[in-house]
């Protein structure tokens, strides 16, 4: 259009020394209309332009709350980056900001009657599905019980962060210290001017791809409009059961499509029981020929993870001096370091995720620090809500998950050079029956 604005002024300017007015004024009724396209057309361009920025800016806000990361800690407690540290001060606060960014600020109605239809999760109707987190002129104080001793288990295991969804990890086959080829090769002692005979050892590779775990927690509109403490309860809840599920799967998974647990892991040692021991029982012999199958540079870091009910032969465990004993488990208070205890010298750790009394597994004498963990690097709870998935009865359907892998890395026991017992970073006892 500019274009054409030029060449009506070139063709002004002659028709004007022509003298020919009904041509200059055609023309000059064109330019005008021109000038006034140009205009309207500039007045959109910017108009586009402003709108598309407006965009951006809140697709990047909304990007920021759904996918920002927020750490899980062992104590159950979820924590943000010092950036956003102010924005959502808990995991509860953001799932909420989430929410009312996907309800821009408004509630589902259905022609405004709501429907009469089951709830599929939390609502304020049923008391026991979070109807008594609703304010009732009384102050909400946020209760949880964990049962396990100590929820630092996964803290203690050796954390690899993953830029992509799989790690592989090839190190050296050097279990067999009896062999004199074991590892990256053999050594060799030579005299004066004595030739070194060449040798080369073996690898393996072990790879980790990570897996999801994940929930979805379905609340109504209400409960999320008139529970002032819904958002404490998520905090309190969801990174704690995301925690324990992971720590199940560190000890008990069994499945290609979960983490690997110890209790199948290959360089597991099973210590037998006593030949005369009775089922369901733990004795002093058990815990002295776990201790000695401990690869002796974990000793440092080793403890014990038992099942609750294994505490209590623990506390009646002795040993026979004469007629009479010594008792064997140190307390708590005499082992100020020890959360739940010593014995031999290393704390003891009760977790609800070692089997039963007298199973294989009750009792494991661990260097957590051998179990790899992988995790995927700058992320750890996700968080996102959906409020079509249970649109039919005005819920929003809260997800999170963790993508996580994890397995203890040295695939076999290890055999010392003078070829005795086999030793491991990871002993427990065999069944008792």
């Amino acid at each position: 259009m500019q274009a054409r604005q030029a060449a009506i002024l070139t063709e002004q300017a002659a028709v004007a020394d022509e003298g020919n007015e009904e041509r200059y004024n055609e023309l000059q009724a064109e330019f005008d209309t021109l000038t006034t396209d140009i205009d309207t057309a500039e007045t959109r361009a910017t108009q586009i332009a402003a709108n598309k920025a407006l965009v951006v800016e809140r697709e990047a806000r909304a990007a920021k709350i759904v996918t920002k990361p927020l750490a899980l800690v062992s104590n159950g407690r979820v924590e943000v980056s010092n950036e956003n540290r102010a924005m959502f001060p808990t995991m509860g606060d953001q799932a909420l900001e989430i929410y009312f960014r996907a309800k821009n600020n408004g509630r589902n109605k259905m022609g405004g009657v709501y429907e009469a239809r089951a709830s599929h999760g939390y609502n304020e109707s049923s008391d026991d599905q979070g109807g008594m987190l609703v304010q009732e002129d009384l102050s909400i104080e946020m209760a949880t019980e964990a049962i396990d001793g100590d929820t630092g288990i996964l803290s203690r295991m050796s954390r690899q962060d993953l830029s992509g969804n799989s790690l592989k990890i090839v190190r050296p086959v050097d279990y067999d210290f009896s062999s004199a080829s074991n590892g990256v090769g053999q050594v060799y002692w030579v005299g004066e001017a004595g030739a070194i005979t060449p040798s080369k050892g073996k690898t393996e590779a072990r790879r980790y791809e990570l897996k999801k775990a994940g929930m979805i927690l379905p609340i109504t509109d209400d409960l999320l409009a008139d529970s002032a403490a819904m958002g404490s309860f998520i905090n309190a809840e969801v990174p704690g059961k995301l925690n324990r599920s992971m720590v199940n799967k560190a000890i008990n998974g069994n499945d290609p499509a979960t983490m690997s647990g110890i209790l199948h892991a290959n360089a597991l040692i099973e210590v037998p029981k006593e030949g005369s021991q009775d089922s369901d029982t733990v004795v002093f012999e058990n815990v002295l020929k776990m201790y000695s199958r401990m690869l002796p540079s974990s000793l440092s870091r080793a403890e014990w993870l038992i099942s609750g009910d294994v505490m209590l032969q623990l506390q009646q465990m002795n040993l026979a001096v004469g007629t009479g004993g010594l008792p064997v488990f140190l307390p708590p208070g005499m082992a100020a370091a020890a959360p739940n205890g010593a014995l031999l010298g290393r704390p003891i750790t009760i977790t609800q995720f070692c089997p039963k009394l007298g199973d294989k597994g009750d009792m494991i004498f661990a260097d957590l620090s051998k179990y790899k963990l992988a995790r995927k690097v700058g992320e750890e709870i996700n968080v996102a809500v959906s409020i079509h998935f249970y649109f039919d009865t005005m819920e929003n359907a809260f997800r999170f998950y963790v993508r996580v892998d994890g397995a203890v890395y040295p695939s076999q026991a290890y055999t010392p050079a003078n070829g005795g017992s086999t030793v491991s970073p990871f002993v427990t006892l065999a069944e008792r029956t």
